[in-house]
């Protein structure tokens, strides 16, 4: 008997000891949840395009040589554009041998014939209408080589902000459309979370000489930018 009187004092002890707060906490919320986004598109306001000299000589110090003249050629030009020698750097540079095969087989040997030298500069244009004209003045200037060519933004702070924004809107709208539908009223937010922000182009810019002595028509395209939200909202 004592023993299951003491049993009953301890559990109604440890009930009366629980906070009215703990047992509201565990109570399920009633959420609706959604996913808010949104998307613009914007035109491209920044380029970047590489440009590449490739020669080759017998010896290696004449292949690097004249490459590294042809490279400064080339440069000059650009930065006689207007181009800031910071939007200038060498993203790559190689040198090796040429062999080539020679004598009847089966005893035809290997033998060096000259070096390959290549260098490439990535160049970044902060006015997307000169993009035909710096590849035009750089293969003038000298460059052999002329690679894809990308489009940017030179600031994405402030959008991806508004779109971020916007995708919070968007959520909201849902929210509101589906507790409406449903007969409740949305009392607050309980949980937010960004989903992603992403800036990508639409297509690529393309280039071309339709005429030899012409300068090559750029096209760049628009960038989308894209955001999203999770909300969960209470009722």
């Amino acid at each position: 008997m004592v023993a299951g009187c003491l049993a009953v004092v301890l559990a109604a002890a440890f009930a009366w000891g629980v906070p009215e707060t703990a047992k509201a906490e565990d109570a399920p919320q009633k959420l609706i949840s959604v996913t808010g986004e949104a998307k613009m598109e914007v035109k491209p306001d920044m380029a970047t395009v590489s440009l590449g000299v490739e020669n080759t000589a017998k010896a290696a110090q004449d292949a690097q040589r004249d490459n590294s003249l042809k490279m400064n050629a080339v440069i000059d030009a650009l930065s006689g554009m207007g181009i800031a020698k910071e939007d200038i750097r060498t993203s790559s540079f190689s040198l090796y041998p040429l062999y080539e095969w020679q004598g009847e087989k089966p005893n035809a040997i290997q033998t060096l014939v000259g070096y390959r030298c290549n260098n490439t500069v990535t160049v970044r244009l902060k006015d997307v209408a000169k993009v035909g004209l710096a590849i035009d003045t750089a293969v003038t200037a000298g460059a052999t080589n002329v690679g894809d060519i990308s489009f940017g933004l030179q600031n994405t702070e402030s959008n991806r902000n508004a779109m971020l924004t916007a995708a919070v809107k968007d959520a909201q709208s849902k929210a509101d459309i589906m507790a409406r539908a449903a007969g409740l009223t949305i009392t607050g937010v309980y949980r937010m979370s960004d989903g992603y922000t992403s800036v990508e182009p639409v297509g690529r810019g393309v280039y071309g000489y339709g005429d030899v002595s012409a300068t090559p028509a750029i096209e760049p395209g628009s960038m989308t930018i894209r955001a999203s939200v999770r909300i969960d909202f209470t009722f």
